[in-house]
């Protein structure tokens, strides 16, 4: 059962660990205040469309969605898509990491379409459809599958057809579709999603949808996405934290890595419009601030930013070995100035397609092999500056030992993935049965993703192993 933020009933009774139960309460707090504001708005008579979780994110069965794009729509996005990724984008930096983000591979954002979506209850017309990604949309020149991520904007026509004003899904305004593109398992994105939640981490709930699209020739399977929670979207903010009021931010570019505030780097998702950029500016300054009294600057950088919610985010980062984020790309994050914490930063991941990477595999399989991420450098200081310092090294270590319980616990990890390798076995349309047979798993690589000798039990127990032989002290195990 997951409450809100990833609180489970095991975390409210660990009064005897310390530091856990300090962890374990104040996830409790900021729970109750989601769930008082939301007793207080039916309280005061408000009629509200509540976001409907249950339905739309619920992760013990298969959904389905349908789609329907006139042909010329379709055309139109096809030949834009072209052209976005015929032009390509910014460039990128370099080893030990991406400071600037990924390499950019497409030129802008596609063009949004309106469409008409379908489910089991109901219909939505004008819906505005765009596809989304990087290296996935690039791929879509040497590729002939159809199966490429995509974003649904119930609004985006509102002005152009007024009848659809404030259109929802189920209480949903944006809905993000990953293609789970380069995963054999089909079911990083959604493992990952759960597994941060259930250890508190504010991380975007995921569910399994099969897509049919129909874009003028009849319906056709576009196969299985993981439908993730879109964090712009006001019902993700009132969900996590009770509030939308506050900054959310989507780092990318020069700064994102923290050395520096450069508002280039830190894209607003919200108020654009306001110039405001000092709850970020000031938790970046305080951050590479000196550390001569570090009791203050302790108190500096915790009145800005919720340094134990990064850190716990950091440890089950590290536990799921994904190389795609802070520490090796300077993207992949979201930070919201949490209202009801006095408006300090707080870490919201995103992307979690690269996640249980295969260790000691090349520069870019590797992942973040370094349990403690000593090769950070000064360019991370995140990492490198925080795990300096020995209060939060403690609080670190805590972290990771936290991270491998409840759904972090291999055995456990094992039981859920087994059975959503199972529920989706119908669903996953394998391309040639030979390893690494283009961007979707073979028949052979999808049987073993999960079970197999590199398969994400194995991974995920590995590094689990790992990880406590770092805690204890032990020599590290050297890479076959």
């Amino acid at each position: 059962m997951y409450l809100g933020l990833g609180v489970t009933p095991q975390d409210v009774i660990m009064s005897e660990r310390g530091g856990d139960h300090r962890m374990a309460m104040g996830m409790l707090h900021r729970q109750v205040q989601v769930l008082g504001l939301v007793a207080g708005t039916l309280l005061c008579g408000v009629a509200l469309a509540a976001p409907d979780y249950a339905k739309v994110f619920a992760t013990d069965r298969l959904h389905d969605i349908h789609i329907s794009i006139p042909a010329d729509r379709y055309r139109a996005m096809q030949d834009d898509l072209i052209e976005v990724t015929s032009r390509g984008g910014r460039g990128f930096g370099g080893p030990p990491g991406f400071l600037g983000g990924a390499p950019r591979m497409t030129s802008r954002d596609p063009i949004y379409v309106p469409v008409t979506i379908r489910d089991d209850r109901k219909s939505w017309a004008h819906v505005g459809m765009r596809f989304k990604g990087n290296s996935s949309l690039a791929a879509f020149r040497r590729s002939t599958t159809r199966k490429l991520p995509f974003r649904l904007d119930f609004d985006r026509f509102e002005e152009q057809f007024p009848d659809i004003r404030k259109q929802r899904f189920h209480g949903f305004r944006s809905l993000t579709f990953a293609s789970n593109d380069r995963d054999e398992s089909q079911l990083r994105e959604v493992l990952a999603s759960e597994l941060l939640r259930d250890r508190g981490v504010a991380a975007a709930r995921a569910a399994l949808y099969r897509v049919y699209v129909d874009t003028g020739d009849g319906e056709q399977y576009w196969g299985l996405y993981t439908l993730v929670e879109d964090p712009a979207d006001d019902a993700f903010l009132d969900s996590q934290f009770g509030n939308h009021d506050g900054n959310l931010y989507k780092p990318e570019g020069p700064g994102a890595n923290w050395t520096q505030f450069t508002p280039a780097g830190f894209g607003k998702k919200n108020h654009k419009t306001r110039g405001d950029y000092s709850d970020v500016q000031g938790a970046v300054a305080a951050l590479n601030a000196p550390r001569t009294n570090v009791i203050a600057w302790r108190k500096s950088l915790e009145a800005r930013f919720d340094v134990d919610a990064f850190l716990r985010w950091l440890a089950v980062n590290t536990l799921m070995n994904n190389w795609d984020a802070y520490g090796r790309m300077a993207h992949n994050y979201y930070l919201y100035a949490d209202q009801a914490r006095g408006g300090r930063l707080v870490w919201i991941p995103w992307d979690h397609n690269e996640a249980f990477s295969l260790g000691g595999v090349g520069e870019w399989g590797r992942g973040d092999a370094d349990v403690f991420h000593r090769d950070a450098g000064a360019q991370w200081p995140l990492l490198s500056v925080l795990l300096q310092d020995p209060d939060y090294n403690t609080r670190y270590r805590r972290a990771l030992r936290y991270a491998m319980e409840g759904l972090g616990d291999p055995a456990a990890f094992a039981t859920r993935a087994t059975f959503l390798h199972k529920l989706i076995a119908t669903a996953v349309e394998p391309t040639a049965d030979s390893p690494r047979s283009g961007r979707q798993p073979s028949q052979l690589t999808f049987e073993s993703s999960v079970d197999g000798e590199f398969g994400l039990v194995a991974l995920l127990r590995d590094r689990e192993a790992d990880i406590r032989a770092e805690l204890s002290g032990a020599p590290k195990k050297q890479p076959q």
